[in-house]
C-alpha cells in the first residue's frame, strides 16, 4: 500500500455517507482482535473536525507513533475495498472488472468452461452499454482461454473472436482519438481562452480538422458520439463560433436523453453537457429557453439528489452557482442577484473550496460583476482581489485581465483616484507581460490611465470618445465576447446620462429584441 497523505484518509472518512459508515462497521465486526485497532482509529478520525495525529495517539494509547502510518494505510485499504463492494450494483465498470477477475480465478485453476461463461456475462453487460474498451479486454482474455480450450468449432470460434476484437479495437481507437482531442481543446481553451483574431481562428481550425478522425458520427458507439460532440463543443466555443457551440451543446444533452439509461451510468458527463447547454443559452441571450432548461436541471437535481455521488454533487453545485447567477444577468434583475449571491456566500461558500481553479476564477468574477452593478464596490473589490492576488498557472488570461480592469473601475467609482494611479501601473505591467491587450482592454485601460490627471470638464468628452471606440470595436466578432464579461458601454451611458447603472442595463434589456420575444 503506498504511503497515505495525511489528509487523504481524513477526507475520505468525512465524505462517507451514514450508510457507508454503518456498512463498514458491520463488516469490521468480523475482524480479529489485532484488526480492531484500525476500527478504533476510524472512530477517532470520524469525530475529528481537523486531522491531528497527536490527538489520535492520545486517544489510542495502544497505538505507537511508529505504527500509525501502517495502521492508516491498513484502514484506508479496508475502506476502499468496502466502498468498492458497496457500489458494485450501481457501477457497471466495477461489476465487469469483478467478473473478469472471477474468470481469471477459474482460468488459473484450469477451469476453462466456467471462465468463458463468466466472461460471457461481462461481455453482455459491456455490449449492452456500448462499453467497447471493457468489451475489448473481455474478448482479448477470451482469446487467451480459447487457445487452451480446444473444441470442434475452434476454427469458426477463432474467426468470430478475431472479427469481434477488430471491431471493438476500431471503436476503442476512435474513442481514444476523440477523447484525446477533446482534452487538448479544453487545455488549449484554459491556456489561451477564445481566439482573438482571424489568424488564430484559422490556425485552431486547421489543427482541429487535422486531428479529427475520419469517421461518420453514426458509425461511432455511445462514447464515441459523446466525445465527438464534446470535441465540437470545445472547438466552437474556443473559436467563438457560438451558433455551432449552441447546436453541439444541445446535441450533447439530447444524445443522453435518447439513451436515458446512460444518464444514471455517466451522470457527471451528462451534467457537464447540461452546463454547456445552459452556457450556450446564456451566450445567445435566450432568457426564456435558459429558464426552461434551468428548471429541468432543478427537477433532475431534486429527483436524483439522494443517488448522486460527491463528484456529481459538486457538479450540481457548480451549475447552481454559475448559472444561478447567470439568470440575473439575462433578466437584468441585479437586486435579486445580489440577494442570491449573499445567500450562497453565507450558506454554501465552503463548497467553492472544492472546485477546480477554473470554476473558482469564473464564479468570483461573476460575483464581483453582480456586486459592481449594485454599487457594492467594496464587495466587488474583495472578490476581484482574490483573482488578482492569487498565483495562477497560465490560463484564462482574459478573465484575469478583465478582473483587473473592473478593479480599476470600482476604485474610480469610489473616488480612489490616488490609488487608481498606483493600480494602473500594476495592471499595465501585468497586461504587458501577458500580451493580452485586445481592442476592448486597450481602449478601456487607456481611458482609465488618463482619468487621474483629467479635470472635471474633460470627463464627459473622454466618456463619449471611449463609447464611440467601443461601439466600433463591438462590430468585430472576435471582440464581442468581451461585452459578456462586463457591459462597459452601459457603464459609460450611466455616467453620461447620470443614471444608476442598474437602471441603464434594465432599459437596454427592455429595448432589445431578446427581451420582447421573452
Amino acid at each position: 500500500m503506498p504511503k497515505v497523505k495525511k489528509t487523504d484518509l481524513f477526507d475520505l472518512i468525512q465524505r462517507m455517507s451514514k450508510s457507508e459508515k454503518r456498512r463498514f462497521k458491520l463488516h469490521a465486526q468480523t475482524s480479529n482482535g489485532d484488526e480492531k485497532l484500525f476500527v478504533q482509529l476510524f472512530d477517532v478520525i470520524e469525530k475529528m473536525s481537523t486531522f491531528d495525529e497527536s490527538q489520535i495517539l492520545k486517544k489510542l494509547p495502544r497505538l505507537k507513533k511508529s505504527q500509525l502510518p501502517n495502521m492508516k494505510a491498513h484502514l484506508l485499504k479496508h475502506l476502499l475495498i468496502n466502498l468498492r463492494h458497496l457500489h458494485i450494483p450501481s457501477k457497471l465498470d466495477i461489476e465487469i472488472r469483478d467478473l473478469m477477475d472471477f474468470a481469471r480465478v477459474y482460468y488459473s485453476k484450469g477451469m476453462y468452461r466456467p471462465a468463458l461463461q463468466t466472461l460471457d456475462k461481462a461481455k453482455k453487460i459491456a455490449q449492452a452499454h456500448e462499453m467497447n474498451t471493457a468489451y475489448f479486454n473481455c474478448v482479448e482474455f477470451e482469446k487467451k482461454i480459447e487457445s487452451q480450450h480446444i473444441t470442434g468449432s475452434m476454427h469458426q470460434k477463432a474467426e468470430d473472436l478475431s472479427t469481434k476484437v477488430e471491431q471493438a479495437l476500431l471503436q476503442v481507437n476512435y474513442n481514444n482519438q476523440l477523447s484525446n482531442l477533446a482534452l487538448r481543446l479544453y487545455g488549449n481553451y484554459l491556456k489561451h481562452s477564445h481566439v482573438k483574431d482571424k489568424h488564430e481562428a484559422e490556425d485552431l481550425k486547421k489543427r482541429f480538422e487535422s486531428a479529427l478522425p475520419d469517421v461518420s458520427f453514426d458509425a461511432l458507439d455511445f462514447y464515441g458520439k459523446l466525445y465527438y460532440l464534446q470535441c465540437h463543443v470545445w472547438y466552437c466555443f474556443s473559436a467563438q463560433d457560438f451558433a455551432n457551440y449552441f447546436r453541439y451543446a444541445m446535441r450533447w444533452v439530447n444524445h443522453y436523453e435518447a439513451h436515458p439509461v446512460m444518464i444514471k451510468m455517466e451522470t457527471a458527463m451528462y451534467l457537464k453537457g447540461y452546463h454547456n447547454m445552459l452556457n450556450a443559452y446564456f451566450t445567445h441571450n435566450k432568457y426564456s429557453k435558459f429558464a426552461d432548461a434551468y428548471k429541468r436541471f432543478d427537477d433532475f437535481k431534486i429527483k436524483y439528489e439522494s443517488e448522486l455521488d460527491i463528484n456529481c454533487q459538486q457538479l450540481v453545485e457548480n451549475i447552481e452557482w454559475i448559472h444561478g447567477v447567470n439568470r440575473f444577468f439575462l433578466n437584468a434583475d441585479f437586486t435579486e442577484g445580489a440577494k442570491y449571491i449573499d445567500y450562497l456566500v453565507k450558506e454554501k461558500n465552503h463548497s467553492i473550496r472544492e472546485w477546480n481553479l477554473h470554476r473558482r476564477l469564473t464564479i468570483y468574477y461573476k460575483i464581483a460583476c453582480i456586486y459592481f452593478v449594485n454599487g457594492r464596490f467594496e464587495d466587488a473589490i474583495e472578490y476581484l482581489n482574490i483573482i488578482c492576488n492569487t498565483v495562477y498557472p497560465a490560463f484564462r488570461d482574459d478573465l484575469q485581465c478583465f478582473a483587473r480592469i473592473l478593479n480599476l473601475i470600482c476604485h474610480y467609482d469610489l473616488g480612489n483616484l490616488v490609488l487608481l494611479k498606483y493600480q494602473v501601473k500594476s495592471v499595465y505591467r501585468f497586461l504587458w507581460k501577458l500580451e493580452e491587450m485586445q481592442g476592448v482592454q486597450l481602449a478601456v485601460f487607456d481611458f482609465l490611465r488618463k482619468i487621474p490627471n483629467m479635470k472635471e470638464h474633460q470627463l464627459e468628452k473622454a466618456f463619449k470618445n471611449l463609447m464611440q471606440k467601443l461601439k466600433k470595436i463591438r462590430g468585430n466578432k472576435y471582440e464581442r465576447r468581451a461585452f459578456l464579461y462586463l457591459d462597459i458601454i452601459a457603464w459609460l451611458t450611466s455616467k453620461l446620462e447620470r443614471k444608476n447603472l442598474m437602471v441603464v442595463m434594465k432599459e437596454q434589456l427592455k429595448s432589445s429584441k431578446t427581451f420582447r420575444e421573452r
